[in-house]
C-alpha cells in the first residue's frame, strides 16, 4: 500500500481486499453447498430410492416364492385361491417398484443390472405359469418336480440379479458418500485456508493502515505545530502592527481634531464668504442700474459727439475757407509790399 495514499483510499482498499476475501468465502461455502446438494439430491433420487426399491423388490419376490410353495404344498384349493390372489397383489407390487426404481436410473452399470433384473423376473414368472396349473389339479409332486426343474433354476438367476442391483446401490451408495466426504473435507480445508488467510491479511493490512495513519498524523501534528508557530509569529507581528496601528489613529484623532477645527474655521470663513456674495450681488444688481443709468448717459453723449463731430466738420471746412482767405490776404499783402518798395 502506497504510503503516498490518503487515509481515505486506504481504508477502501483496505475493505476492498477484506471484501474479495469474504466473497472468496461466500463462494467456497456457496461452491460446498451446492455440492452438499447434489450429493444430498443423489443420495434422495438415486442411491436411496435404487436401494430402496431394489430391497422392496427382493422381499416381494420372497414372499412371491413362499406363496408359490404354499401353493404347490397345500391341497386345499381355497388356499391356493387365496394364494394366487395375494401374488397377483404382489406382481402389482413388484411392478409399481420396477417402473419406480427404473426412473431413478443414471447410470449404465445401473441400467444393464436393471435390465438383467426385469429378464430374471420374466422369466420366473413365465416358469410359475407352467407349473401353477399343475400345482391347481392338485397334483402336488408333479408341480414340486417341475417347479424344481424349470422355475427353481429361473429363481436362482433372479436372486442373482436382486444381489447384484442391491449390491450395486450399496456400492453406489458408499461411493457417493465417500465422494460428498471427500469434497466436505476439501471444502473445510479452503474454508479454514481462506479464513486463516483473511485473518492473516485483515491483521496484517488493519496493522499497516494503523502504522500508516499513525505516520500520516504525526507528519500532521508536525505540519501542525510548525504552522502553529507560523501563526503564533505572525500572531506578534500583528500585534505590534496593531499598537503601531493604534499610535498612529491617536495621532489620526488628534489630526481630525485639528480638522475638525480648521473646518469650523473654513464653515465660518464660508458663511462670511455668503454673506460677501449676498452683498457683491446686491452691488452687481446696483452696478447693473448704474450700467443701464450710464448706457443710457452714453448713448446721449454718443449722439452728442457725433452732433459734434458733425459741427467739426463744419468748423473745419469753415477754418479751411478762412485759411484760404488769410492765404490770398498774405499773398496780396505780399504784393502790396513788393509793389511798395518798387516805389
Amino acid at each position: 500500500m502506497n504510503l503516498t495514499m490518503t487515509i481515505g483510499k486506504r481504508l477502501a482498499t483496505t475493505c476492498a481486499v477484506l471484501i474479495v476475501l469474504a466473497a472468496c468465502i461466500a463462494g467456497v461455502a456457496l461452491r460446498n453447498i451446492s455440492i452438499a446438494s447434489r450429493s444430498v439430491a443423489t443420495f434422495a433420487q438415486d442411491a436411496i430410492p435404487g436401494l430402496y426399491f431394489s430391497e422392496e423388490i427382493q422381499g416381494d419376490v420372497f414372499e412371491f416364492v413362499g406363496n408359490c410353495w404354499k401353493h404347490i404344498a397345500t391341497s386345499d384349493s381355497s388356499i391356493r385361491v387365496e394364494t394366487e390372489r395375494t401374488n397377483e397383489t404382489l406382481k402389482k407390487q413388484i411392478a409399481e417398484s420396477i417402473h419406480a426404481y427404473e426412473g431413478s436410473i443414471n447410470g449404465e452399470e445401473d441400467r444393464v443390472a436393471f435390465d438383467t433384473l426385469r429378464q430374471a423376473l420374466d422369466r420366473y414368472y413365465r416358469a410359475w405359469d407352467g407349473v401353477a396349473p399343475i400345482s391347481r389339479e392338485g397334483r402336488n409332486n408333479d408341480a414340486a418336480a417341475k417347479y424344481m426343474s424349470e422355475a427353481e433354476p429361473a429363481l436362482e438367476n433372479l436372486h442373482k440379479s436382486i444381489h447384484k442391483l442391491v449390491e450395486w446401490n450399496k456400492q453406489y451408495g458408499d461411493h457417493t458418500a465417500s465422494a460428498a466426504m471427500q469434497e466436505a473435507v476439501s471444502a473445510r480445508i479452503w474454508t479454514w485456508s481462506l479464513i486463516v488467510a483473511t485473518i492473516v491479511l485483515g491483521s496484517f493490512l488493519t496493522w499497516f493502515l494503523m502504522r500508516s495513519v499513525r505516520i500520516s498524523l504525526s507528519k500532521s501534528l508536525g505540519e501542525l505545530k510548525e504552522g502553529a508557530a507560523q501563526v503564533a509569529s505572525a500572531a506578534s507581528q500583528v500585534s505590534s502592527a496593531s499598537q503601531s496601528l493604534a499610535q498612529g489613529s491617536s495621532e489620526q484623532a488628534a489630526s481630525l481634531e485639528e480638522t475638525s477645527a480648521s473646518t469650523e474655521e473654513i464653515n465660518a470663513v464660508a458663511r462670511k464668504n455668503a454673506d460677501d456674495c449676498v452683498s457683491a450681488a446686491d452691488l452687481v444688481v446696483h452696478s447693473q442700474h448704474r450700467f443701464e443709468q450710464a448706457n443710457g448717459s452714453l448713448e446721449v453723449l454718443v449722439t452728442a459727439v457725433g452732433e459734434i463731430n458733425a459741427s467739426s466738420e463744419k468748423i473745419s471746412k469753415i477754418i479751411r475757407v478762412i485759411d484760404e482767405i488769410a492765404f490770398q490776404t498774405n499773398i496780396l499783402a505780399l504784393n502790396a509790399a513788393v509793389e511798395a518798395a518798387g516805389r
